[in-house]
Formats: structure tokens, sequence, C-alpha cells
């Protein structure tokens, strides 16, 4: 796998702070392929943060396989707790064996390796929460 590196145009980040939400707009490229690419991150009052990644190939990239991002938070986000069926992982197939409930877990426990793609699946899910400690929560409605 071949990784293409974004690139950041000059004076490429934005931010536009309005009522409850503010938008941080990335633009840049894709050079090894003549691409540009704009990344908005819209972070909501309540917590919730919308992450939109565009692609516009140029007719010189030819086939693109595949866009990925990749993206880091601060190891105090290790700690989670989810209202939805679980403990486990389950899909639509495997719901029957899953109880609905408040469950805690760990980032690195929603990492299951043999299914790489689809880790920590918990479906259908309410709402879930990150925190660093009890006194500091962000909650996510209707992401996970």
């Amino acid at each position: 796998m071949q990784r293409q590196n974004f690139t950041l145009d000059e004076n490429g980040i934005t931010v536009d702070k309005k009522d409850k939400v503010v938008n941080i707009h990335v633009s840049g490229s894709i050079p090894e392929v003549n691409t540009p690419n704009s990344i908005d991150y819209m972070i909501y009052g309540n917590g919730e943060i919308v992450v939109t990644n565009t692609v516009t190939p140029s007719a010189s990239a030819g086939n693109i396989a595949r866009i990925g991002m990749k993206m880091t938070v601060a190891k105090d986000y290790e700690k989670l707790t989810y209202y939805g069926n679980g403990p486990q992982a389950n899909y639509v197939d495997r719901n029957t064996g899953a109880k609905l409930g408040i469950y805690n877990s760990t980032v690195t426990e929603q990492f299951e390796k043999k299914y790489v793609k689809t880790s920590g699946k918990r479906k259908p899910h309410r709402c879930k929460m990150d925190s660093t400690d009890s006194r500091r929560r962000n909650r996510y409605p209707g992401i996970f």
C-alpha cells in the first residue's frame, strides 16, 4: 500500500465561529496524484464533531482505490461509556444475544484484531460518552 501525504495549502486553515458551532476548514492537496483535498471539522456546542473529507481527483490521478483518514486524540480519552446493546460486539444478525444497557469500557478493549474493518461495533446504540474523569464528559448522541 502506497501512502499519499496531505500537503497544507498556504493559509489553508480558516476558522469560522458562529453561535454554538465552530467550523474549521483545512484546504490542501495530495501532491503525488495532483488532487485537491479539503477537510471540514464542525464542532457543536453539545460536544458533537462532524468531519467531512472532500477529495476531488484530478484526471491524472488515475484509479484511487481507497481514501482514509487517521485522527489522534489525547491519551486521556481512553475510557468510554455507552448506552446500547453489549457488552460484546454485535450486528443486525447477532443482536438478540446482546442486552440493552449502560456499559463502561476502554478504547483498547474495543479493538478486535480478528475484525479489523469493523472493530467494536455496538448496534443499535443510543448514546456514547468519552470521559477522562468523572467531572468532564463529552456526549455524542447517536454516534458510535
